[in-house]
């Protein structure tokens, strides 16, 4: 019969695995999504009612659109499907 090794000897859970990126992020030199900077490039947010179970019966976007740099408001009615 074939020896089976133990997870010590594979290296699997239960068992530190040296990683890469650790230094890099360690010494702050590490890469995050948010340091990616595209040409054109937008940012959005997203924003829920704070009440649970609340029912919203109007959204008004003018405020919104009338922030200069805002190129979008959308709501769940305006999206199709």
């Amino acid at each position: 019969m074939k020896e089976l090794k133990t997870s010590a000897e594979v290296g699997g859970m239960g068992h530190s695995v040296k990683r890469k990126e650790d230094a890099r992020f360690i010494r702050g030199k590490g890469n995050y999504t948010d340091d990616v900077v595209l040409p054109g490039m937008l940012h959005m947010d997203i924003v829920r009612s704070p009440y649970a179970y609340a029912k919203i019966k109007s959204i008004n976007t003018d405020k919104a659109m009338a922030i200069p740099g805002v190129h979008a408001v959308i709501t769940v009615k305006g999206l199709k499907g």
